[in-house]
């Protein structure tokens, strides 16, 4: 659209069902038509030294599908998995994979149930960051916590995490990959 006016052939890596929709549906296509964005596979892309595969996540499938990514480098791996229903629904061992990397950005939009009033929680699919900690227990090294919903109390005092062994990520924070 107009608010992309000087773009030209700026790469978008999508899943199949992703670039479906972009392709399909205004206001996007206008992107794709007047070849403003150019859209690409995401199942691996190469960024110039590093290597990111997209990793099927269970959530919300409606429109599209979503993914996080495991990240490659000469010296470290990580896995930025910010969105996700359950970590029971997600056919890889949250365990294991966290274990593969050196560093796992995950989803910790609420910390526990009862966080937003007047709403079921298990309206709002997500893992709760207590439960994400409890599974990765000697492993919050490796852990930093994102995605934290405004009620989310870790935003205010990452102690609980901290105490964990958990951080919060900070924004400025780096990893060498």
């Amino acid at each position: 659209g107009r608010e992309a006016l000087g773009a030209r052939g700026t790469p978008v890596h999508g899943t199949e069902r992703m670039r479906r929709l972009l392709e399909g549906n205004e206001p996007w296509r206008r992107l794709v038509v007047e070849g403003r964005i150019e859209l690409r596979d995401a199942a691996s892309v190469d960024l110039g030294g590093l290597r990111a595969e997209a990793v099927p996540v269970p959530h919300r499938d409606e429109l599209s599908d979503t993914v996080g990514f495991l990240v490659t480098g000469p010296r470290a791996r990580l896995l930025w998995l910010p969105d996700i229903d359950s970590w029971d629904g997600w056919d890889r061992d949250l365990r294991e994979v966290v274990s593969s990397v050196d560093r796992a950005f995950l989803d910790a939009t609420f910390l526990s149930d009862g966080e937003i009033g007047g709403r079921r929680l298990a309206e709002v699919p997500h893992p709760r960051a207590l439960d994400t900690m409890e599974r990765l227990s000697g492993l919050g090294d490796r852990v930093r916590l994102v995605h934290l919903n405004h009620t989310n109390p870790l935003l205010v005092d990452p102690s609980p995490a901290e105490r964990r062994g958990f951080r919060v990520a900070r924004e400025g924070e780096t990893l060498e990959l």
